[in-house]
Formats: C-alpha cells, sequence, structure tokens
C-alpha cells in the first residue's frame, strides 16, 4: 500500500484531484492506497468540499501574509504539505501536486517493487528543464516517491529555504556584477523554492539513493553548449537526464503540445504536469479541462 499525499486550495484544483483519484484507481486495478488532502480553501475563507470517499482531509492553514507576496503561495503549500506527514501510516509516501497525472498502468506496484528492489529512498519527476533556476539532478515535490523506512517523517520539510534578511551594499552590487558578467547563467540552481530543504539534507548522504524520471524538453544547443560547465549552462548536460523522445513519439497524446511537461521512466511514458492551470482566465482555464478530459479518455 502507497500513501499519496497532495494539497487543494481551490474548487479547480480540487476538481483536478477528484479526476486524478479517478485515474490512479483505473490504472492500479486491485492494488490499495489512502490519498490524504490538506484543505488549504477553508482557512482562506472558501467553501470547497472534497469527496471524503475518496480522500482522507486535515486541516490546513490560512497563507502566512507576512511573508513577502512572491513567497506566500510556496510556504502555503509546502507548509501544508508538512502537516500531512504525521498522518502517513504506510512504508511508501507519494506527495503529487493536483495537476500531476500519471499515466503508466500498474505504476503503484513497479514503482514501489523497484524502490524497494534497487534501494532507492527517493524518486519522482525533477523540476522541469526550462526551470533553470531550480535545483536538478534531484526530484521535486511534484510527483515524489519516499521511502519512508529510509527517511523518516520528520526529517522532512517542504518549505522554502529563502533568505529575507536584508543584504548588504556589497551583495547587492555583487549581484549586479554578476549579472553584467554571466547574465542569466549566474542563476543556474540558485532558487531554494519547495523542497530545497529536502535536496540540500538528502543529495548526498551515503546510503540515500535518488532517482529522476526523464523530462521531454525540446531545445537547441546553442553555440556554447558542451564547453560551459553544468553550473553555468542554461540546460542539463548530464547523460540521459532529458528524454529525446516525447509522448506522441510513443503513441500517446501530446501533452507537450498543451504545453504541459512530459515525464519518461524506463525509456515509457510516466506522467505530466499541467502547471500554471490556475493562472489562466476562465475560458482558457474551460479549454485546459477539455484537452485534459480528452487526454483522460485516451488512456488504456
Amino acid at each position: 500500500m502507497i500513501t499519496i499525499f497532495s494539497v487543494f486550495h481551490s474548487e479547480n484544483s480540487k476538481n483536478l484531484l477528484e479526476r486524478n483519484y479517478d485515474l490512479v484507481q483505473k490504472l492500479n486495478p486491485g492494488i490499495k492506497f489512502e490519498w490524504i488532502l490538506a484543505d488549504n480553501a477553508s482557512p482562506m475563507g472558501q467553501n470547497v468540499s472534497a469527496n471524503l470517499e475518496k480522500f482522507k482531509v486535515v486541516p490546513g492553514l490560512k497563507r502566512d501574509d507576512s511573508y513577502p507576496s512572491w513567497a506566500r503561495g510556496s510556504y502555503h503549500h509546502s507548509s501544508a504539505l508538512n502537516g500531512i506527514l504525521p498522518h502517513i501510516k504506510t512504508r511508501f509516501a507519494l506527495s503529487l501536486d493536483n495537476d500531476f497525472f500519471i499515466i503508466r498502468k500498474n505504476w503503484i506496484r513497479d514503482i514501489v517493487g523497484y524502490m524497494e528492489k534497487n534501494g532507492i529512498a527517493i524518486a519522482g519527476s525533477p523540476w522541469y528543464p526550462k526551470d533553470f533556476k531550480k535545483i536538478r539532478y534531484f526530484p521535486a515535490h511534484h510527483c515524489l516517491f519516499i521511502d519512508l523506512e529510509k527517511i523518516k517523517q520528520q526529517t522532512l520539510d517542504f518549505r522554502p529555504d529563502y533568505d529575507f534578511s536584508p543584504k548588504s551594499k556589497f551583495s547587492r552590487i555583487n549581484k549586479k556584477v554578476c549579472h553584467f558578467l554571466f547574465g542569466e547563467r549566474w542563476l543556474v540552481g540558485s532558487s531554494k523554492d519547495t523542497g530545497f530543504k529536502i535536496f540540500k539534507k538528502y543529495r548526498e548522504v551515503p546510503g540515500i539513493r535518488s532517482e529522476c524520471f526523464a523530462p521531454f524538453f525540446d531545445y537547441k544547443p546553442g553555440i556554447l553548449s558542451g564547453f560551459l560547465p553544468d553550473a553555468f549552462s542554461l540546460i542539463p548536460q548530464k547523460n540521459g537526464y532529458i528524454s529525446e523522445r516525447k509522448f506522441s513519439d510513443c503513441g500517446y497524446f501530446d501533452a507537450n503540445r498543451e504545453g504541459w511537461e512530459e515525464f519518461f521512466w524506463q525509456g515509457k511514458p510516466f506522467g505530466f504536469h499541467m502547471k500554471g492551470v490556475y493562472k489562466t482566465d476562465s475560458s482558457e482555464l474551460k479549454s485546459k479541462f477539455e484537452a485534459l478530459e480528452t487526454a483522460l479518455r485516451n488512456l488504456a
């Protein structure tokens, strides 16, 4: 058995989770799973009710507006994820964003078996390559499998690790110089967004193995590609990190065409991340939900 855990903060996010639940059940016949949700909608004054026949719902929290506006969402979401952890009683757990859909048949059995057999403590989808400011070569919270025999709940902290302290004049000048000399390249891997504390704690711990699913990312290598060290490359350079194939090459629907992020595991389509689905107007949101329904209907 596995415990899936997520956060909902609106009617739309709850609707996505209910579609996601049905898909997980469809693709994993005969497999037990529990899905725990943190309700971040009610503390914000929204009347949103999740299906209690499908989900176990635990209290979320009100957004902390003492953080800068650009960081509030990350802290609100990640703190709610932390609040779910004490409720998880199974060995394996999966942090899953409401708009990340796993499409591989029997994936619960396959992933759990693979992690047990190979001693994998953490597995999942990394931040997408175009998000070059985010961490690389380590699974992100969007779809994050954890073996809780190897990594205990009480050691996990999904919150970002931003530094809000006032910056010195020297620091501000140094930032401008770096930007002038290196452009955006000096920002590669600089973000300490959701999940950074887990990355920092477990990226180089002996005996703690992690593995990333391969994102499909359509890009053309620049002139400097292959000459710059990875730390200054806008595109991750590690062999095999990026899939050369996309879903449509494998006879699946073209999630990439919809602007969604595609991820592969063991050379086969594993899941897609819609991402940003809430930053749209009502007509565009309706279109995205229609595309999602079409995609899910086409799954075996």
